[in-house]
């Protein structure tokens, strides 16, 4: 009888990401820029998240692109053996902002808290005197939370909403990782997900 072996979240982590052919050099960068070559893009909802008069979001584009998101989270079929990674790129703690990510969580285990230091590195293309004269270094703090389910429709919501009007900033900051797959779930605002397996 083959026991499991038992790892820490940062350990699970690493583990995954080079699964998904990142070096352990690599997971001392922030995870959406890991992610970004090796995923596949969905859209969320067309149109603008703002009503014509300026009164405010659109409570039916949120509850489309919540909608759209949820699906696409369901047809993947998560396991109860879930990383859910809460990264602060630039370590602003906001201590109403992690409360509400861990109140969405369900049965959560072990967590882990770590940091390191990020280089922001405009595309070189786009950007190449930035990228010449770039010294813009930050602190990350990664919060790694094991958890066998996800409040996903109050997660999503609020991460759709977190740049156009939203009460948190969860923008880009939540990764949702299947340990038995590998497969990392990142919906990064209102405008799309990525997903790579």
């Amino acid at each position: 009888m083959l026991r499991k072996i038992y790892m820490t979240p940062k350990q699970q982590l690493l583990k995954i990401l080079e699964q998904h052919k990142r070096s352990r050099s690599d997971s001392e960068d922030v995870l959406f820029k890991l992610l970004s070559p090796y995923c596949l893009h969905k859209m969320l909802a067309q149109g603008s998240p703002y009503f014509e008069n300026d009164s405010g979001v659109s409570e039916a584009y949120a509850a489309e692109c919540a909608q759209i998101a949820t699906g696409m989270y369901r047809r993947l079929q998560f396991g109860s053996e879930l990383l859910i990674v809460y990264e602060d790129c630039y370590s602003e703690n906001n201590q109403d902002d992690i409360r509400f990510v861990e109140s969405c969580l369900k049965d959560i285990g072990d967590t882990e808290v770590c940091s390191f230091s990020w280089k922001f590195r405009p595309m070189e293309q786009t950007y190449p005197a930035a990228l010449a004269n770039n010294t813009d270094i930050h602190n990350c703090t990664r919060r790694l939370y094991q958890a066998n389910n996800i409040d996903i429709q109050r997660l999503f919501r609020e991460i759709i909403l977190s740049d156009i009007g939203g009460k948190y900033n969860l923008a880009s900051k939540i990764f949702i990782i299947d340990t038995t797959t590998s497969c990392m779930f990142h919906l990064y605002d209102d405008r799309g997900l990525w997903i790579s397996g």
